[in-house]
């Protein structure tokens, strides 16, 4: 017997004419009993399918979804990050979950990862009825940056590619795309040697704007409007989502639970990776915590 039943199913969007596009992960009904709590993933980049499978197998159902714009969800152009948007995308799969009866609409869990992590810290802080049971995020952004961020020719290049590129969408027109990681000194959005190898993970590419959209969002300035039980899975070597900027969350609202992961950077908490167990590990204590079947 099949711990879960997998299927995808599509719903409008706040877009009209766009739908997204949901993989939901149904706990079997012979074992766990309806209706279940549910995880509600976005999967901007990464693949998340191994976090959803853990989760229903142990009773939590999950609807991971793709953004608009992205993967198989509607909308152009493609791959493009709208910070609203993607909110926006969020509360509207929330909602359908709420009106679904096998799932209990007191148990929604959002849950995000990099950037999308950085959406669950806003989410968790918004007013919600019923209200949100928990949140999780892993690595997330939180729009915590340096003072004094490094100067290289490769980020003066990309900023110029982006700030030029943001204009010309400005003016209607298309995006210029960049790879998501490439090698320092490229145009890439993440510049590192070890990020480019990992091309199962990163073999896509976004506006060149994408990086002046990220820059300036900054959830860790919400954090103390946070209602609910939240987990931040923090690799305390990430150089792109700095550990800073989750110690400042976990500083700013009694409701963090914050797992710090040593020596890990931010793609070793990731499937396949050296600290995803670890990662997961955190996950799965903090559900048999704060939402126990």
């Amino acid at each position: 017997m099949e711990p879960f039943e997998k299927s995808t199913i599509r719903v409008p969007s706040a877009t009209q004419g766009w739908n997204l596009s949901i993989r939901k992960y149904l706990p079997n009904a012979e074992q766990f009993q309806r209706p279940v709590p549910v995880i509600v993933m976005a999967q901007p980049i990464i693949p998340k399918e191994p976090y959803a499978q853990a989760f229903a197998e142990r009773g939590y159902a999950c609807l991971l979804f793709d953004f608009r714009r992205w993967g198989d969800s509607d909308g152009t152009p493609k791959n493009k990050m709208d910070i609203e948007n993607a909110l926006e995308d969020y509360r509207t799969v929330v909602t359908f979950a709420k009106e679904q009866a096998e799932f209990d609409s007191h148990r929604i869990i959002p849950w995000g990862a990099g950037e999308s992590g950085g959406y669950v810290i806003q989410l968790a802080g918004e007013d919600w009825n019923p209200k949100l049971k928990a949140a999780m995020t892993q690595c997330p952004w939180t729009g915590y940056t340096p003072l004094l961020p490094r100067f290289t020719f490769g980020t003066f290049r990309g900023f110029c590619i982006s700030a030029w590129d943001s204009m010309k969408q400005r003016f209607g027109f298309g995006p210029i795309y960049v790879p998501i990681a490439g090698p320092p000194g490229s145009e890439a959005m993440i510049r590192s040697r070890r990020l480019t190898k990992e091309s199962k993970y990163y073999g896509i590419k976004v506006p060149a704007s994408t990086i002046l959209e990220i820059k300036r969002y900054k959830p860790y300035k919400l954090a103390s409007n946070i209602k609910c039980p939240i987990l931040i899975v923090q690799p305390m070597k990430d150089h792109f989502c700095l550990p800073k900027g989750a110690v400042e969350v976990d500083n700013d609202s009694p409701w963090v639970i914050l797992d710090k992961i040593p020596h890990a950077g931010h793609i070793d908490v990731y499937p396949d990776q050296k600290d995803f167990r670890a990662s997961l590990r955190a996950q799965l204590d903090f559900l048999k915590t704060y939402v126990p079947l």
